[in-house]
Parts: C-alpha cells; structure tokens; sequence
C-alpha cells in the first residue's frame, strides 16, 4: 500500500483526522493516549491491512487458551499467563483450584516470589558473615537483563529505601569489575539468570562473582553459593552444579523477550517489593484483556503494528523511538530485542523487522535531530510522554511537553 499524501494535506482534507487516529487504553485507573494522526495514515489504509490481518483473531485466540502458535519450535506463546488477571486475583485470595496446569505452574511460582521477597525484607536473608542482604546484582544477558534493567531503571522512584539494584550483562570483565567496587559483598546478593544455565557470558561473569567474594569474605565456595546466590533457569540440573539451593522456575512457553513478568523479574521484586511487582503485572493484564476484547481498528496493538508494516512497505529500514521523560531512558534498549529479535527472522515474502534506536528527549534535539529534521534518511519516529509527573517539577515538565509538542509538527 502506497503513501500518496503528505500529513498537512491530510489533515487540512480531514478536519476530526485526531479523532479518528487516536485511541484510549484503559490500564486500572490510568490510560495510555495514542495519536497516529501525524503519521500518513488514513482509514482506508488501516481497513486495507484490517481485510490482511482478518485471520489474525483466531492466533490471538490461540496464544491466550495455549495453542502452540510457535509453529517453528512447536510451542506455546503464554507469556500473557504470567500476567494473567484469575492467577493475580488468587494470589490475593489464596485458591488455585480448578487451574490449568500452566496458570498453576505461574500461580505456584509467584507465591515461591513471594515468599522470598517477604523474607528478603524482614532481613531473614543473610550473608555468609550474618549481615542482612540488601544489594541485588542481577547476572544475565539478552531478555535475562534487559527487561529488569529496564523496569527497575523506570520505577526507581518506586524503589524500596535500603535496597539497591545492579545489572552485569556484558562478558568484558570491566561491566562485572564496575559494579564490584559500588558494593559491600557482606550484603550482596546475586541472581544469576539463563533459561540453560550454559549461557557464557551469563556464566563467566558469575564466575567472576564467586570469586570476588571468596576472596574478600574468605569464605568457602560452597557457603557462599548457598547464602549469596540465587539462580533462575528451566535447566535444574545444571544449576546444581553449582551448588545454588535457591532455584526458580523458567518455562518454555516464555520466549527471554517476554520473561520480565515471570521470575526472571525476581530483582524488579526485590527491588521494589512484591506488591509493587504485582502491580505491574496487573497493568500488564489489563492491556492483554484490552488487545484480547478489541478486534479491528479498535485495537491500539494492531493499529500500531499497521503503522510500522505500513512505513516498512513504503522504504523505512528503521524506527527512532525518543522518550521525554528521564525514568524511560533504557525502554528503547528494551525493545530493540523485543522488536528486532522477534521480527529478525529471514523472510522470503516481506520485509524483516525495522531497525529500532533512540534515546531521551530533549538530550536528542542536541545530537541526532539535526538528521531526522533535515537529512535525506527515511526515518519513523515516536515520541513518548507523560501526561503527568512523579515530581513537582511542573514548569520543567511543561517545557518539556511543549518541545514535544513542537517536534511532532
């Protein structure tokens, strides 16, 4: 489908073009605002790729009741059962009776979370020398970091007082060696995350822990791997090999992409508190039920998804994603995986998945915008903000909205 228009002759031909392009999802007592009207999108465009997408509604049927939609691996896409809205509920009421076995495998999990995050800040959880933990390293790579890092990175201002985050993802020795000298090792606590447990950059880099902390708590590697270390993977076997007594649960049905919700956020827990924890998964379930209820141009996901397909087919390589809002600085990182892994596979009909980059607003305006306002790239940039801030900084945030407000023109 071609593009024809340019946007200001779209709009100055369509007087209520934000009205029609732009949609409201409801998450608990907050919403999401959508406006792709200053895209060229149009309502024959949309309802051309609506008439495509038509069989989709089975498939999304088929990932929320477990049909192994991942025809290529033969598995189940249920990340969305992570965050299912029944196991959230019995969560707090305390039942699991009459569950399918994979909502109970969530529900049984969640409460092993739970449990540990509880005794975690009662100070139950203590070091090889007797001093309460309360420093959270999280070891892993790809979708075992980049989702926690993320989200701890964006609710910091929920953080609990006392309790600090760290992420080592990289397999130079200068990323684990970094975060070894901001930490007391009496109270370090390290969760070590890869669905294998082979990983290599996920498992050198614990190997580096251990010996950080043999070497400056002159402890046995045994007790320490006891007391200091936790481990997250589908592969038990493996992981009691290295003597970790703390072990929680990865399926298969969760691609690493989509595991933050599961106990791969075991440190977003920890970090900022169960309860916490719970709520964003009851954020997330809210948007699931919204994508699951509304079909056609009533779904933001689909329409947001035409968009991209949309600039794809008419030569844009590459999507510039740029937050005004300090606390969403690594969500772009995010999803260049969760994007760029997903739709990076070879396809021999259309085009693979758009390049994703970006960075913070107004920082950008200083660095690359001169390109995107005025250079011969063809380039798809969104822009996020937020309608309110979690400080009182209000004229600040103002500015920063206006300037938004102004780039998008």
């Amino acid at each position: 489908i071609k593009m024809q228009d340019q946007i200001k002759d779209l709009f100055q031909r369509d007087k209520g073009r934000v009205e029609k392009l732009s949609r409201k999802a409801k998450v608990q007592e907050e919403e999401i605002y959508y406006d792709f009207s200053k895209t060229h999108l149009t309502e024959e465009v949309v309802e051309k790729y609506l008439r495509k997408m038509e069989p989709f509604g089975k498939k999304i049927d088929g990932m929320f009741s477990g049909e192994k939609i991942n025809f290529t691996e033969k598995r189940k896409v249920l990340h969305v059962a992570l965050r299912d809205k029944d196991v959230l509920d019995r969560i707090e009421k305390g039942s699991s009776s009459e569950m399918d076995e994979d909502r109970k495998m969530v529900y049984d999990e969640l409460l092993k979370i739970r449990d540990f995050v509880k005794e975690f800040e009662d100070g139950k959880i203590c070091g090889v020398t007797g001093k309460k933990l309360d420093t959270v390293i999280n070891i892993g790579i790809g979708g075992s970091d980049l989702g926690p890092r993320m989200v701890c990175d964006a609710l910091s201002h929920y953080g609990r007082k006392g309790v600090e985050a760290y992420f080592i993802s990289n397999i130079d020795a200068t990323d684990t060696i970094k975060v070894f000298e901001r930490i007391d090792p009496e109270r370090a606590l390290f969760v070590v995350v890869s669905k294998t447990f082979t990983t290599l950059e996920t498992i050198k880099n614990a190997e580096l822990a251990i010996k950080f902390l043999e070497s400056k708590l002159k402890r046995s590697r045994s007790e320490i791997m006891n007391k200091h270390f936790i481990a997250i993977s589908s592969n038990i076997e493996e992981v009691n090999k290295h003597n970790i007594s703390r072990i929680f649960a990865m399926w298969d049905f969760v691609g690493g992409r989509f595991s933050l919700w599961s106990a791969v956020g075991i440190s977003i827990a920890l970090y900022l508190g169960f309860d916490n924890f719970v709520a964003m998964l009851r954020g997330a379930s809210a948007t699931d039920e919204d994508f699951k209820r509304n079909r056609g141009k009533c779904n933001v996901e689909m329409l947001h998804a035409i968009a991209e397909i949309f600039y794809s087919e008419n030569g844009y390589d590459n999507k510039c994603l740029v937050s005004y809002d300090q606390y969403m600085e690594k969500f772009y990182l995010y999803l260049q995986q969760a994007e760029m892994e997903s739709n990076g596979k070879p396809s021999k009909e259309h085009e693979t998945g758009m390049i994703i980059w970006g960075g913070t607003g107004t920082n950008t305006q200083h660095s690359f915008f001169q390109l995107l306002h005025q250079g011969t790239r063809k380039t798809l940039s969104e822009f996020l903000m937020p309608l309110s801030p979690l400080h009182e900084e209000y004229d600040e945030s103002t500015n920063a909205m206006l300037d938004l407000v102004s780039r998008r023109k």
